[in-house]
């Protein structure tokens, strides 16, 4: 598969800032719920530079957040959400191309088959109970997807706009 030199910068750039964005506001609660800043810059990743990129930019992201900050511990955190961000890249790029650029559409299932990803991974890695992993996937995190959901759609969009970006030319 090519890969362009302008989407690979892209791609960098975004695993950078999602790095930056784990560090910034990692820790942030927001109306109970933390605001998983380090998903925005997969999901765009996804979005804009396609499955292949996201896959790599996802698996990346929280391994050098762990290598880097020693937060989330290695085992089992960063492997469940390296798997959560994989899916959350892979599915956001391939909805995206598949349903006729429909970027609500493509942000609600790619988040939800990542968020069951982690789910299950979890389960598998330490035996999270089924009520753990439902507060961990979805109350803890309702303020960070509405952020998304409303987020994501208007940077892609302004991308678009603007020609910095063109999603068609994927």
């Amino acid at each position: 598969m090519k890969v362009s030199v302008k989407n690979l910068l892209v791609a960098a750039l975004l695993l950078a800032l999602s790095v930056i964005f784990y560090r910034s506001f990692g820790g942030v609660v927001l109306f109970g719920g933390y605001l998983c800043a380090m998903e925005i810059p997969i999901l765009l990743c996804g979005l804009l530079c396609g499955p292949v990129l996201g896959v790599i930019a996802g698996a990346a992201a929280p391994i050098l957040c762990s290598l880097l900050f020693n937060s989330p511990t290695m085992n089992p955190d960063a492997f469940a959400i390296a798997v959560e961000y994989i899916v959350f890249g892979v599915a956001c790029g391939v909805f995206f191309k598949v349903m006729c650029q429909n970027v609500y559409l493509s942000l609600i299932l790619s988040m939800y088959l990542g968020k069951t990803a982690y789910g299950i991974m979890m389960r598998l890695l330490v035996n999270y109970s089924s009520a753990s992993i439902l507060y961990d996937v979805i109350y803890c995190c309702i303020p960070g997807i509405v952020i998304e959901i409303v987020l994501l759609p208007l940077i892609a969009i302004l991308l678009d706009r603007t020609g910095l970006m063109r999603r068609r030319e994927r």
